[in-house]
């Protein structure tokens, strides 16, 4: 997972993509080295078809405001 992040980390939606054509563990491996690149580059660091093109992306972006909302206040 950190070889992923380190070679591909400047290209988040690249990044995944090489983790996931990868095989095995690649959905464990995606969701750390998301959070990882969620913190390396933020919400602006994302293609938007990556963030709209999920279904229920409203949902998803209510959730993750309010998480980092309470976080925030810490």
């Amino acid at each position: 997972m950190l070889v992923f992040a380190y070679k591909y980390g400047h290209n988040p939606e690249e990044c995944l993509l090489k983790s996931t054509n990868a095989g095995g563990e690649n959905v464990n491996r995606g969701a750390v080295l998301g959070f990882l690149l969620g913190l390396a580059h933020g919400e602006a660091g994302w293609p938007i078809h990556l963030k709209e093109g999920l279904v229920e992306s409203a949902s998803y972006q209510k959730e993750i405001s309010e998480f980092s909302e309470k976080f925030a206040k810490l």
